[in-house]
């Protein structure tokens, strides 16, 4: 789904932004290799890609606070899944680019929620990162919009920071050092974590990594390990 022209792969800058509006816990959209991971939990329709409770097979929406790529989701899966319980619910934050009027969407939004933020700037990874390894952003001309539930008051700075992410104009996403438990678990994932590099007590001077004939390979060139 990532790698279509409809898709849109919103910058974790953007999520991480508005995550923070509510401390969100619950992330929906994407697949299972896309979405951020400093959510508590991910999924799209029936498929869960994680939880930080390992007994649960399925998003638990009651009551959690969550983010929503609405892009990700067709009209009748948003309006018959997810629409009646967003409904009665006040913390959730809806990112989408700008909906036709006679779109489902766009009237559940102006029925239940607020335009908060808007912006056109570099808010997409490319296309297929995931697959090329790159942190380059794209604005493929499309803005988002960040819409929550009608009637909520949030803070001033939350939202300005919301707009900032929006509008950012950075060429490349921001290195993710989150210090959580989720991004910990996240990094040791990755090639620099299955090397054991992820440590304050070690000084990385350069690193390099390439995938030829089916096996991946690394290198690293360490100045400082104590």
């Amino acid at each position: 789904m990532d790698t279509q022209t409809c898709g849109y792969n919103i910058s974790w800058e953007v999520l991480r932004t508005a995550k923070n509006l509510y401390n969100a816990t619950h992330f929906l959209g994407g697949t299972a290799v896309t979405p951020s991971p400093f959510y508590e939990a991910a999924g799209r329709l029936n498929v869960l890609f994680w939880h930080s409770i390992p007994t649960r097979s399925t998003l638990d929406l009651e009551d959690n606070p969550l983010v929503m790529s609405l892009a990700d989701f067709t009209e009748n899966d948003f309006v018959e899944k997810y629409a009646p319980n967003l409904q009665h619910c006040q913390h959730w934050v809806i990112l989408t680019p700008p909906l036709s009027k006679d779109s489902k969407k766009k009237s559940f939004l102006d029925s239940y929620g607020s335009m908060i933020s808007t912006g056109q700037g570099k808010v997409f990874r490319e296309r297929g990162w995931w697959l090329s390894g790159q942190d380059k952003l794209a604005s493929y001309a499309t803005p988002i919009e960040g819409w929550v539930a009608k009637g909520q008051i949030l803070d001033v700075g939350l939202i300005s920071a919301l707009t900032g992410a929006l509008q950012n104009t950075a060429l490349n996403e921001n290195p993710f050092l989150d210090d959580s438990i989720l991004a910990h678990c996240y990094r040791q994932g990755t090639e620099m974590g299955l090397l054991g590099l992820h440590s304050i007590q070690r000084d990385i001077y350069a690193t390099d990594g390439f995938l030829e004939g089916g096996k991946m390979g690394a290198g690293v060139y360490i100045t400082r390990s104590s």
